[in-house]
């Protein structure tokens, strides 16, 4: 199973440094989701993160910079996904380092564009976001993938998101989840690290560490 960070909005103490050794354990991508950003802030953010771990960089904004700092991927949220300048910006971009956000079910069977993968949320409660409760049939991902091979539709990798833990990730599991994606049980834990290896070791026992693409 895929382990997706997301970093926190808004920075924290030793930030990138703890992006480090998360990368370091094996977690597949690194979102960098900065809204405020600027352009520089973002390069400076990156450059602050270990060169080979660079192609596992994942950018929320700032796009022009996954050519020109030679990142994983682009991350279009709802707006981004809709606004046709975006797109023209990506042009030449190819699908399969973009990814997007889904808040239903049907939003992917009604996908036409071959996205590496896609976050579905919210799957829990969220852990870093008050108020923000779960909304999606976590066992209708089967459904989902057959209706899409019936109507010939592409069905992206799936990644779950929302409230994601130790102690729910195992169902992620039992449905056939390709990944997870980690917010709050990493960035609101003390030990941001120790809270990744709790992770790992309820998907893999007995390990504390993932190889680099699980």
């Amino acid at each position: 199973m895929k382990l997706i960070i997301l970093s926190p909005n808004t920075d924290i103490p030793h930030e990138t440094t703890t992006a480090n050794r998360l990368l370091d354990m094996g977690a597949y991508r690194f979102h960098i989701r900065k809204p405020h950003y600027t352009s520089a802030q973002y390069a400076q953010y990156i450059e602050q993160i270990h060169p080979q771990h660079r192609r596992r960089l994942v950018i929320h904004g700032s796009y022009d910079l996954y050519l020109t700092l030679k990142l994983g991927g682009i991350h279009l949220n709802t707006i981004a996904r809709g606004n046709q300048e975006v797109w023209n910006q990506l042009k030449g971009v190819p699908s399969a380092a973009i990814s997007t956000s889904f808040h239903c079910w049907q939003e992917i069977t009604d996908n036409n564009y071959p996205y590496r993968y896609v976050f579905i949320s919210p799957l829990f409660d969220s852990i870093s976001k008050s108020g923000y409760k779960a909304a999606i049939a976590i066992s209708d991902i089967s459904s989902t993938r057959q209706k899409a091979e019936k109507d010939h539709i592409f069905c992206p990798q799936i990644i779950g998101l929302g409230g994601i833990s130790p102690h729910n990730i195992p169902k992620l599991l039992q449905h056939g989840y390709d990944g997870a994606a980690l917010l709050g049980t990493i960035w609101k834990s003390p030990d941001p690290v120790a809270a990744f290896v709790e992770v790992v070791m309820a998907i893999n026992p007995g390990h504390e560490a993932l190889p680099a693409d699980s």
